[in-house]
């Protein structure tokens, strides 16, 4: 199982992790420049940084450099 962790302690070095974040504000979704995929960009908070208790939360779990929602 993943340990559950804070986005200030997640590196690109980190494997197999969990956190619970609020999504904070996210663009439009594009396609790459070969028009093969579609990204979304997106800016997270987790229950640390914030200072009320957020309404709504995502779990983001990371596993082999795949980022699940």
């Amino acid at each position: 199982m993943a340990e559950r962790l804070t986005i200030n302690v997640v590196t690109s070095e980190t494997k197999e992790w969990t956190i619970k974040v609020q999504v904070v504000d996210k663009g439009r979704p594009r396609d790459n420049l070969q028009k093969t995929n579609k990204y979304q960009l997106m800016i997270f908070q987790d229950e640390e940084l914030r200072l009320s208790m957020p309404k709504t939360f995502v779990i983001l779990h990371w596993s082999s450099h795949s980022l699940l929602l």
